[in-house]
């Protein structure tokens, strides 16, 4: 292997890997990601090229994959292929196997770090460290004049970021582990910027008290089944936020009493020969399916979760929201369009259709046409709801106050 060391615009040394055509597969892949986002920053756009993302990962699992992959240097051409790819990684689970730690995709944090505004000198609370991919780009931002605190619940995943930052030369960010929502001793010092980068079932009244007047939230926060982005700022009293969502998105739960909740339960269901889960023809095209699946959690709080496995030697699988009546009929929205194994004129096809016309009479608002307000419970000014412009939902501490703009 080849290694040449580079020095970076922030006076770093790096390491540039030219083995097996590693080098060229990340350029590709950083002309791909930068290219699918016009817009961005420069600043962004220099420290995306700039952090290596192979930097912060020593194995991984892909998504859908049971097997680890050694991402050790040199790289393999196929664990570079997978690492400088738009995609999460996985790289820890759970005692059942599932991810409970990830690298998050790169596009998305691009967009959460474009959303959060970072300037020379800010300080940074990140929330969820992670491999500490994100804390790097953060680093590069902030610049030496300004600080990075990043703290994750799982003590050996801040170990292993730790030591990752320190192998980078990075000086600028403190890993520390602890409840991200509740560690009062974290939380205590004053802060320019906060980031999440774990589903958060809530906003924290200690981030509040823990950000400037002018500061900027980015939080992946629960609505329905996912984590749609908010970016929020302060309002005049203690736990009040306004802002608005910003994209779609999932995240892993985060730890702690304080940002979990746990997802619903979710209905599985597996169909007979005889039964079959058909298009209606309602619905919309399946790249508007999460603008479909955040207006149902408004419209529909009350649908549960169904996952349905056809019959047959190709059996598919269709996930969504929907209604499982007391006779084994199912229907439900996947990917915006509306699938049933009942006729068009039963009630509960007639319901969800009627909530998939509400959403295109609205124009076919997407995720990003929502501002959100959230209130402390003691709050007496709450608005009175506006039908069909203007929903509110209860939180754990607080009023959430979701309005589409007109």
């Amino acid at each position: 292997m080849r290694l040449r060391g580079i020095i970076g615009g922030d006076g770093r040394r790096r390491i540039d890997l030219t083995e097996n055509g590693t080098a060229e597969v990340r350029a590709s892949f950083v002309r791909d990601v930068l290219g699918s986002l016009p817009g961005l920053d420069a600043r962004i756009v220099e420290a995306f090229r700039s952090v290596d993302r192979a930097a912060y990962l020593d194995r991984f699992r892909m998504p859908g994959k049971p097997d680890w992959i050694d991402a050790s240097q040199p790289l393999s051409a196929g664990a570079a292929a997978a690492i400088y790819r738009d995609q999460a990684l996985a790289t820890l689970t759970a005692e059942n196997g599932m991810p409970s730690s990830s690298s998050t995709t790169p596009s998305l944090m691009l967009l959460m770090l474009h959303a959060l505004s970072v300037a020379p000198g800010d300080r940074v609370l990140e929330i969820g460290t992670a491999t500490g991919y994100n804390a790097a780009l953060l680093a590069h931002l902030v610049t030496d004049a300004g600080s990075v605190v990043t703290i994750d619940s799982k003590p050996e995943i801040a170990a292993r970021a730790a030591a990752a930052l320190e192998t980078g030369g990075i000086t600028n960010v403190q890993v520390r582990a602890g409840d991200g929502g509740a560690a009062e001793e974290i939380l205590r010092g004053v802060f320019d910027r906060l980031i999440a980068t774990v589903g958060c079932a809530t906003v924290p009244s200690q981030w509040w008290d823990c950000l400037t007047e002018d500061g900027v939230a980015v939080v992946p926060l629960r609505h329905g089944e996912a984590h749609p982005l908010c970016r929020l700022r302060k309002g005049t009293e203690p736990g009040h936020w306004y802002g608005a969502f910003t994209a779609a998105a999932n995240f892993m739960l985060a730890d702690g009493d304080t940002l979990h909740r746990p997802r619903g339960a979710e209905h599985r269901v597996q169909l007979t020969e005889e039964q079959h889960l058909l298009d209606t023809g309602l619905g919309c095209h399946p790249s508007q399916g999460w603008a479909v699946d955040f207006f149902l959690a408004l419209q529909a709080p009350h649908l549960k979760r169904i996952t349905v496995k056809t019959a047959g030697p190709t059996p598919q699988i269709h996930a969504g929201c929907g209604i499982a009546d007391q006779h084994g009929n199912i229907v439900l929205v996947s990917w915006g369009r509306l699938m049933a194994t009942t006729g068009p004129d039963s009630p509960a096809v007639r319901e969800l259709a009627g909530h998939l016309t509400a959403w295109k009479n609205l124009g076919c608002p997407s995720i990003g046409h929502y501002d959100i307000e959230i209130l402390p419970h003691n709050a007496t000014d709450i608005p009175t709801p506006l039908a069909g412009r203007r929903w509110t939902q209860p939180d754990r501490h607080a009023t959430r106050i979701v309005t589409l703009r007109t």
